[in-house]
């Protein structure tokens, strides 16, 4: 029987670990301070190091190292070297072109290398889509899907001789601290009856993921058997809305109506859209039949 991922036991997901080192790029955003405390939480005897520029706060425990730097400059990546990792979650890649760099500096022992991609490296189109469903440069993600796309391609190409890249595809992510503030302040321009744009008609349909279960999958992967396998898995809720319902669903936490003014979408205005129109619909069965688990469709908290 397959196993809601349930958020209160979010320790328990990984097995107790003796000498892990474990490298986090980014990690001080929105996933990282609590991916940084489950992976405490479990493991007993742990290192893990961060690696950003040092942008935001993060309380620093004592089993933290925080390597402040930026992975578009070369010297910076190099003090890398200095150390060996067991497993890599890349929460930050948006560059491909400082990938062959830092594969090479972290060298061939990785035993898992776990990328956070996009859904935005599919096209939309209005069937559902898996896991091989080509990908590409869709404008209507913009740059973030292009980054996400080129990202990937570069991991795939350099990986040869080294443990599991695994490539997790989100939807869009909420959750507590969402450090775009999309739903809260869609909520906030609700409350205060300020108008909320809407491309077209609004009948694009979205998916989303909590961040909760997304750490528990980034979690639960670690301690998956090594294979050398390129692996790429969808992580969507299969709850779908539209954006125009979603927007109404939003409503009813505010028991206010939403002031909606529809508008064609341009490069101009992109800007003004809390949500793109990109008709994009992905099917996760992959990932939930691999980890044995129900991603959540509580979207609440």
């Amino acid at each position: 029987m397959i196993q809601k991922l349930e958020r209160q036991t979010l320790h328990e997901v990984l097995v107790p670990g003796k000498g892990v080192n474990i490298l986090i790029m980014g990690g001080t955003g929105f996933l990282g301070p609590e991916l940084v405390d489950a992976l405490i939480k479990q493991f007993s005897d742990c290192s893990i190091t961060l690696f950003n520029r040092g942008n935001q706060n993060h309380r620093m425990g004592h089993l933290i190292r925080h390597i402040k730097g930026n992975r578009k400059n070369h010297q910076d990546i190099l003090q890398l070297k200095a150390f060996d990792f067991d497993y890599v979650l890349d929460l930050s890649g948006m560059f491909a072109e400082t990938i062959p760099l830092m594969l090479e500096v972290l060298g061939k022992n990785i035993k898992k290398y776990i990328f956070i991609s996009s859904i935005a490296v599919y096209p939309s189109r209005p069937e559902y889509m898996d896991e091989t469903t080509p990908t590409g440069f869709a404008p209507i993600w913009g740059t973030y899907g292009k980054q996400k796309y080129q990202c990937e391609d570069k991991l795939i190409q350099h990986w040869s001789g080294r443990g599991d890249l695994i490539i997790l595809r989100p939807a869009y992510i909420v959750g507590f601290k969402d450090q775009l503030y999309r739903e809260n302040r869609i909520l906030a321009r609700m409350k205060t009856g300020k108008t909320i744009y809407i491309s077209n008609k609004g009948q694009e349909r979205i998916q989303f993921v909590h961040k909760d279960d997304l750490v528990s999958i980034c979690c639960k992967m670690l301690t998956c058997e090594n294979s050398g396998a390129i692996c790429i898995y969808n992580v969507a809720a299969d709850e779908m809305y539209t954006i125009k319902n979603w927007m109404k669903h939003l409503s009813t936490k505010c028991h206010q109506k939403p002031a909606l003014e529809y508008i064609p979408f341009s490069e101009n205005n992109r800007h003004l859209f809390p949500y793109l129109p990109a008709d994009v619909a992905v099917c996760s069965k992959k990932i939930e039949t691999v980890l044995n688990i129900k991603l959540s469709n509580d979207f609440t908290s």
